[in-house]
Parts: structure tokens; C-alpha cells; sequence
């Protein structure tokens, strides 16, 4: 059964979902260098996810063995993405939580929270993650594009 995308992010919170749990991978959310993505952005990509999925979604931020700026910056974006979950779950009713990782979660099934990672392009996955590279300037087929809303 085909689930239609009723969001302007619905498609990728549909490849998101198909990931987890038909394809048995993490996704992992890469930013492109230089693309900043508003709060709004995020909060309507973890809505239409949890509601796509049916179930509570587990943000992983993957934190690699960085220096002490990276560390810094790392540290703000998890209180950002925190900040999130609980507008997320005040404003649209989702349960959302987010966790600092130094390895990221397989998928544990339908019955259990959606993991969806965050990461930086410097960062190495495991094998069962499945990058998912957010651009406005794709060069690989993969790539998902973002068009910037005037």
C-alpha cells in the first residue's frame, strides 16, 4: 500500500519511513556545507515523519571524536534540536527525543521508536545507515534537492 505524501516534506519523511522499515537502515540526515534550515523546516519534517511512521521518532546526533570548536558547535546544535522536540510535541502532539550518539541505532522495528541520525559530511556511518544528503545543488543521484521558498 502506497502512503501519499499530504506535506511539502511528505516525500522524504515517506523515504525516511521506507528506509527504517523496509529497507532495514538508518537514515541519516546530511546537511550540505553552507545550507542553514530553519527551525520551521524541521519541526514540519519531524511532524509529517511521526506521522508517517505512527509512532514516536528518536533524533540521533552523531558526535565523532572532533576538537574543541566542533565540540562547541555540536553542543548548541543538540540544545537547538532539544528545543525542537519539545515544540514538536507541544505544537504538533509528537513524541520526539534526541540523543547524542557515538554510534548510531539500527532500526528495531514498527513497534518501537523511529531512528532517524543527523550528521555532518566529515562523519563515517555504519553499514546500516543510509545517508540522506540534503542540497540545493545535488550531484549525485541520490541527493535530495531542497528549492528555497521565496
Amino acid at each position: 500500500m502506497d502512503i501519499i505524501a499530504t506535506s511539502p516534506l511528505g516525500g522524504l519523511a515517506q523515504r525516511i519511513v521506507h528506509s527504517c522499515d523496509q529497507l532495514g537502515q538508518t537514515p541519516v540526515l546530511e546537511v550540505a556545507p553552507g545550507l542553514v534550515l530553519r527551525d520551521a523546516f524541521h519541526l514540519q519534517l519531524l511532524s509529517a515523519v511521526a506521522e508517517q511512521a505512527g509512532r514516536p521518532v528518536r533524533l540521533e546526533v552523531l558526535a565523532g571524536d572532533y576538537g574543541w570548536w566542533q565540540n562547541w558547535l555540536l553542543s548548541r546544535d543538540l540544545k537547538r534540536w532539544r528545543r525542537l522536540a519539545v515544540a514538536a510535541s507541544e505544537l504538533a502532539g509528537i513524541d520526539v527525543t534526541v540523543e547524542r550518539r557515538m554510534v548510531l541505532s539500527r532500526p528495531a522495528g514498527k513497534h518501537r521508536p523511529l531512528v532517524l541520525a543527523i550528521a555532518g559530511q566529515e562523519d563515517s556511518f555504519p553499514s546500516w545507515a543510509q545517508p540522506l544528503r540534503l542540497t540545493t545543488a545535488p550531484t549525485h543521484l541520490d541527493d535530495i534537492q531542497l528549492l528555497a521558498a521565496v
